[in-house]
Formats: structure tokens, sequence, C-alpha cells
């Protein structure tokens, strides 16, 4: 019983330190010493990229359909801490452009003048709603008991589409993100066995819109490779025996407590990817910069200079959206 009680004592003093560990709060870091950190000191000014967003086109897609995923896309833009130019410029975009074929592989070149880093093409190419109705189940217990689940009608929504990343001027596509998005919705307030209602199926196709971007996603991901603003490490400090970086990506650019990001060297004109880090707690975030928590293997490849973009992917409670994506919802719940 001794060695019983013992062993319970050890590893609740175990777990309290683990927690203890987890939910530690690292002061203001700003108010310590700069550790050593080779690397370049100069040209290390933060940017947004600027990005002409326009909407596809599609035979069997409507305007305000291709206009809702649009807006589905400007919203990744934005809370990557980039900007979407102005519809105004991008309609004159458009009519300088002479795009007669969004999907073509060889547009000419742009020869106006410098109005964004990238040309973004959201074209929704799909777009279907069903629906199903299921009877109410009665389900008797042994204890006699029973247990009635309603009737109700199942309302599924599917989008399928493309986002077309290419640079300016030149107008070559760097990349084709193909994107899906399914969603289903539970309509308990049922009358009669036809599931035909019209506002139910347009909700299913929204909220499939909204499934096609879910942090963490692979769409996700590559999307915010192109548009996350661009930072740096300009610094690095040490408490309590560990590194942490410092980077002048803040709030303003998109900084968040847990926010992940990615750390990229130039390699041959390309971005490589050195390093994830993870944003600490509001103590250590500012509207021009912040402080990243990085791991102490990775720590050693890290130099002055590096750019730094908030991630698309994610980590811990920040990960339910895409755990969820495509279940069912229920109106009310």
């Amino acid at each position: 019983m001794k060695i019983e009680n013992t062993l319970k004592i050890a590893t609740s003093a175990t777990l309290f330190f683990m927690l203890s560990a987890c939910f530690a709060t690292i002061p203001p870091l700003i108010r310590m010493a700069d550790h050593p950190i080779d690397g370049r000191s100069d040209n290390l000014e933060t940017s947004n990229m600027k990005i002409v967003l326009l909407s596809g086109k599609h035979r069997n897609i409507a305007k305000p359909l291709q206009s809702d995923f649009r807006d589905v896309v400007s919203e990744v833009i934005t809370n990557s801490g980039s900007e979407v130019v102005d519809r105004d410029i991008a309609s004159t975009l458009i009519d300088e452009l002479n795009l007669s074929s969004l999907d073509s592989d060889n547009l000419a070149a742009y020869e106006g003048p410098e109005v964004a880093d990238y040309v973004i093409i959201a074209n929704l190419k799909r777009s279907a709603s069903s629906s199903s109705y299921q009877k109410a189940i009665t389900i008797s217990g042994k204890d006699g008991k029973s247990f009635t689940t309603p009737a109700f009608c199942s309302y599924k929504g599917n989008v399928k589409g493309t986002v077309d990343v290419r640079e300016l001027p030149s107008l070559k596509r760097i990349d084709l993100i193909n994107v899906q998005g399914s969603k289903t919705s539970i309509d308990t307030g049922v009358i009669n066995r036809h599931c035909n209602k019209r506002d139910m199926k347009e909700a299913a196709i929204n909220s499939a819109l909204n499934d096609t971007f879910v942090k963490g996603t692979s769409a996700y991901v590559n999307l915010t490779n192109y548009v996350g603003a661009k930072a740096y490490i300009i610094g690095a400090k040490k408490h309590d025996g560990k590194f942490y970086l410092e980077t002048n990506l803040g709030r303003a650019l998109g900084a968040e407590k847990g926010a992940l990001v990615n750390i990229f060297e130039i390699i041959r004109g390309k971005l490589v990817r050195v390093a994830e880090a993870e944003f600490l707690g509001d103590d250590n975030i500012y509207s021009d910069g912040g402080f990243l928590d990085i791991d102490e293997d990775d720590f050693p490849k890290i130099r002055k200079g590096m750019i730094v973009k908030i991630s698309g992917d994610c980590s811990g409670f920040g990960c339910m959206g895409s755990l969820l994506k495509g279940m069912p919802s229920i109106p009310g719940l």
C-alpha cells in the first residue's frame, strides 16, 4: 500500500509539472538582452502581398455563386496579412489583359502599371445539392422504455473549383490549386416527406463553399504559401536556457497567440522552408513584431534575415476546423 501511494504521489507530481510546463507564462522577452545570431540586418522591412483577385467563369455556375467563392478566397488572403486590391483596379486590369480565356496556360504578359504581386483567379466549376428524407425511428429497450428519433431531412451541398495563382507581370501560372467542399445540414422541422426547401439547399451550397478552404488543409496551406505577408527574423533571446526568435511580423500582419509560422531562406531564387515556429502568448506579440517558440534542434539552422510567413497549418484546438471538415451540421445547435 505504501508503495502504491508513493507511485500515486509521484505520478501526480509528474503530471503537475508537465501541465505547469505547458501553461507556463513566458515573461516579455523584449525586456531581455539580445542573444547573438548570425545573418544580415539590412533591408528587413515587412511587406504584405498585393493580390488581384478575379472571379472565374463557367457556363454552369451563376455569377453570384462565383462571387461568393471569390469572397471565400479573399478571406484567406486577408487572414494571411495580405491585401486584395480594389475591385475597380481589378476590373481595369481585366480589361487591359483581355482575359478571353481565364483557364489558358499562355496568357500574354501584363505591360501596364505595377498594381500587385499576383493575379489569382477563383473559378467555381461544379455546384450541386441533394436531399433525402429519414423517417422517425422508435427503439424500445429491455426495460420497456422507448426512445424516438424524430423524422428529418438531410440537405447536402457539394462544390468543386480551382484557384489559379499567377505572378505579375509575366502572368506565368505558378500553381493551380484544386479545391472541393462538402457539407450536410439536418432539418428537423419536417412536416412531410418532401425535402425540397429552397433555402436549405442554398444554405448547404454556401456551407460547402466555406468548406473549400479550412485552416490546416492542404489547399489552405498551399494558398497561404503564396499570399502570406512577408516578414523576417530580426533577432533572438534566451530565457531559462531556451532560445526564442524575434520577428517583425506582428498583429498588423496576422500574428496571434499560438499561430504557426514558416521560416524560409532563398536558394537559387526560390523560397525553401527551413523550419516551423509558433507565436508565444499575448505578452510577447506586438503590433509590429513578436517572439517565436522554436524546436531546439531547429534553432541552429536559423539566421537573421530569413523570411517569416504565417502558416496555413494549425495546431491543437486550432485544428478543429480541419477535423470537422465535411461533417453535418444541425441548425440551432
